[in-house]
């Protein structure tokens, strides 16, 4: 039976074989990572990695669809934070090294202000299009909706404050 999160997998048609297997592997591993989890509003969690990719694996007007590395790593992005897997294991399971920079990058670090998290962010080109898409499906007002009135406050700010960080990063480097 194939997995209804799949569809970031099939989504773009020009890519190779191998970048729809790196992808495909990605999937599998986050399914297999999240499995069992919840998210803040009760669903299964890995809805959250399946619509971050699914958004960076589709064109949206004059912005192209991102790379198959980065559709990989918006799978892949909350497995560090959010389950056992370390960045050894997705290196063992097969997944090549730019896509662990790029997952490496959005992970936060124990005892990272939020400025130096997005600073880390901003070096690295194809983790500001992940990270943008994870805020983009984190702050999205259908989803929020489904949790109480206290944590849609403070999620809603915390997520706004993390965009006006992460745009002021990137203009830095840019700035470079």
């Amino acid at each position: 039976m194939a997995s209804p999160h799949a569809s970031a997998t099939a989504v773009v048609t020009d890519w190779t074989d191998a970048q729809r297997l790196l992808v495909k592997r990605a999937h599998d591993i986050a399914v297999r990572a999240h499995e069992g989890q919840k998210d803040k509003a009760g669903h299964p969690y890995i809805g959250h990695p399946s619509r971050v990719a699914a958004y960076l694996a589709t064109a949206h007007g004059h912005i192209p669809a991102a790379p198959p590395e980065a559709v990989a790593a918006g799978w892949l992005h909350d497995v560090i934070e959010d389950t056992p897997t370390s960045l050894e294991d997705l290196r063992r399971q097969g997944i090549p090294d730019s896509v662990i920079a790029i997952v490496d990058a959005v992970s936060l670090r124990e005892g990272e202000s939020p400025a130096e998290y997005a600073a880390r962010i901003a070096a690295n080109p194809l983790a500001v299009q992940v990270k943008r898409a994870d805020l983009r499906d984190n702050g999205d007002k259908h989803r929020l909706a489904q949790v109480d009135t206290a944590t849609r406050a403070r999620l809603t700010v915390k997520y706004a404050d993390f965009v006006a960080l992460l745009n002021e990063a990137v203009r830095r480097q840019a700035a470079r």
